[in-house]
């Protein structure tokens, strides 16, 4: 299970990305009110939509291994294929049968190979992190508990610290 990572490996990880050409999106500030102001950190506006890109991001200049899987019903699968993609890594998606057309064309269009399997298979690959069955010879990239991952997320926070 992932850990929180200590403020360095979170700068590491921010200097990475910016080296990677990840952008970095914007902090809002919306007042509410007289003395009321809610921030929004606007990572819909990243390259794939979604903070995914960040975490993948990290984990992919982390793989020295130049196929890569991992299993998305769609925005991590979406953060790791744009990834793939930029550097010319092998990608496959292993999605769950009812994921969203959107997102696997999304993915498909970052030269991600997409594989269907049902709910239950989807889940067991998850759980199991196993994806030799579907990618096999793949690095495997988890989606919720890589550290990897978590540490380039957790740039997030340290740009909304930055930003305030």
């Amino acid at each position: 299970m992932p850990v929180v990572p200590p403020l360095d490996e979170i700068k590491h990880a921010q200097e990475i990305l910016k080296k990677m050409g990840v952008q970095r999106n914007p902090l809002v500030r919306c007042r509410i009110g007289e003395g009321k102001d809610i921030y929004l950190k606007l990572e819909n506006l990243s390259e794939v939509g979604s903070f995914k890109v960040k975490g993948s991001g990290y984990a992919i200049s982390k793989t020295p291994n130049n196929e890569v899987a991992t299993c998305s019903a769609g925005n991590m699968g979406q953060g790791v294929a744009f990834h793939c993609n930029k550097t010319g890594k092998k990608c496959t998606v292993i999605v769950p049968e009812n994921a969203p057309e959107a997102k696997l064309q999304g993915m498909r269009d970052l030269n991600a190979k997409v594989v269907k399997v049902p709910f239950e298979e989807w889940w067991e690959t998850m759980e199991s992190e196993d994806c030799t069955k579907h990618a096999p010879g793949h690095a495997f990239i988890h989606p919720c508990s890589s550290q990897d991952v978590l540490t380039g997320n957790a740039v997030i926070g340290l740009e909304i610290l930055e930003d305030i």
